[in-house]
């Protein structure tokens, strides 16, 4: 495969001297080592009212959007993922390459890439850069404005380990923070501990009654008509291929679903239920609803492909996956304001890890918030871990297997665009330590792949109820 035609013309226009480097054949095999964020540029397209323009920096940077605006007088937002398909398509690209001269929106550039030694640009085709020097890169942005606009990500990741005190400590720090933005006084009101739903106690206390059975969850879910209604539907889908219809809660326990994924399933609905669900949310961002129902779901079988004995409980691996993202509640309840400002920010950055963000504008991010209120409420200690250090992919702490199994399902469905954030290599040490090989993953989430239909009629069942 060679470089798309677009992208030789223009080079050959700017008459720069390059290279080709191709790290994937046509077949998707491995052929040369990826380069690091560092050495890579990427190209963001952003808009307002005054137009379209283009900026570029190396992958190991984000874009500080408010110092940007506040710099050009503008109030620029990142442009729609379909938008950006449709621009890559018309100049007969896969993906929007790093080349500025592809189009002719205005342009500006990084100190980082301009001092650069060389730097691989994307051609529009995945997995095939173009290999500039630096004089190649002066040359490529001789049109282009330089403007310092980018932070780099190393500065603004969230500690690695932590204990729940000092998250705490870390989302009050955070409050005291926000006098800037005149919203102080409700947050401080705002930042008392949320009582848990009612439905949701009962569920907890009858999970750590180690006599509790069949009778005894139906009942507690049957008083709660919707949430009855939906673990019916749920285990009544093709996805579980029941015989014969399911017409109560005990059916789907005793028939279907199993005591454990009931329990877990009733538990997790319940506690999502209770928050509004935020009004603004990023551009081409999944839904929560389906990010909750896909990465349970796939955390799940990942879970049933570790060998038993260093098997985490698929229970509680279900429950944390359907929590995974609740944090996102939390922010759109106490911090609306913050939200809408990070959801800016994941537009303009659709490179960075959603947690970097957070980290940088607000301090904390929401699986410390999610993990804070979890604890709070007497939630499983499994889930708690699973939910804070699902973003540490080699995380050793207390209960490490479920916040392991939580990253690698999150990984998954980012490399199929669904969730929230860029897919992250899923590092080989983390599948040895769970004993677990990549044809495993391949098995595990084919099942999800196959069952797209359902889990997304699951998931607007769950939203619709709401």
């Amino acid at each position: 495969m060679s470089l798309p035609i677009s992208a030789i013309k223009n080079l050959e226009l700017t008459g720069v001297d390059y290279r080709t480097y191709i790290t994937i054949d046509e077949n998707g095999q491995q052929l040369e080592a990826e380069p690091s964020d560092s050495q890579k540029a990427i190209l963001v397209i952003l808009e307002d009212s005054i137009g379209k323009m283009q900026c570029v920096l190396t992958q190991d940077h984000f874009i500080d959007l408010t110092m940007l605006c506040e710099t050009l007088g503008r109030n620029l937002k990142g442009i729609e993922p379909d938008t950006s398909l449709k621009i890559a398509h018309a100049l007969g690209l896969e993906c929007i390459s790093s080349l500025p001269g592809l189009t002719n929106y205005p342009c500006i550039v990084s100190p980082q890439v301009l001092d650069a030694e060389q730097l691989y640009f994307s051609s529009g085709r995945d997995g095939h850069y173009i290999q500039l020097n630096s004089k190649g890169i002066q040359s490529l942005f001789v049109n282009a404005e330089r403007l310092n606009f980018a932070k780099a990500i190393s500065q603004f990741k969230p500690p690695e380990t932590m204990a729940g005190t000092e998250d705490e400590e870390s989302i009050r720090k955070a409050v005291q923070d926000f006098t800037t933005l005149r919203i102080k006084q409700r947050l401080e009101t705002t930042l008392e501990i949320p009582p848990m739903p009612q439905t949701s106690r009962k569920i907890v206390l009858l999970r750590a009654d180690p006599d509790a059975g069949v009778a005894e969850l139906a009942s507690i879910v049957e008083t709660d008509p919707s949430l009855a209604a939906q673990v019916v539907s749920w285990a009544g889908s093709s996805y579980y291929a029941a015989p014969g219809k399911i017409n109560s809660v005990h059916d789907a326990v005793i028939r279907v679903l199993g005591f454990d994924l009931v329990i877990n399933l009733a538990l997790g609905l319940s506690l999502g239920r209770d928050l509004q669900m935020p009004s603004d949310h990023a551009k081409g961002i999944t839904p929560y609803w389906k990010q909750a129902v896909y990465c349970a779901a796939t955390a799940e079988l990942i879970c049933r492909q570790i060998p038993k004995e260093h098997r985490p409980e698929p229970g509680l691996a279900y429950l944390a996956g359907l929590l995974h993202n609740f944090g996102y509640l939390i922010l759109g309840y106490v911090f609306p304001p913050h939200l809408s400002l990070i959801n800016r920010y994941i537009e303009a950055n659709p490179h960075v890890p959603v947690h970097i963000l957070e980290y940088f504008l607000i301090g904390v991010t929401r699986e410390q918030l999610a993990a804070w209120l979890f604890s709070s409420w007497n939630m499983p200690e499994e889930v708690i871990s699973a939910v804070r250090w699902q973003n540490s992919p080699l995380f050793e702490g207390t209960n490490h297997n479920y916040p392991n199994v939580l990253f690698i399902a999150n990984q998954l469905l980012h490399g199929k665009q669904l969730g929230t954030g860029p897919a992250e290599a899923i590092p080989h040490a983390l599948l040895s330590s769970l004993n677990i090989e990549r044809e495993d993953l391949d098995k595990a989430t084919q099942k999800i792949w196959d069952n797209m239909d359902h889990l997304d009629s699951i998931a607007k069942s769950l939203n619709d109820g709401l």
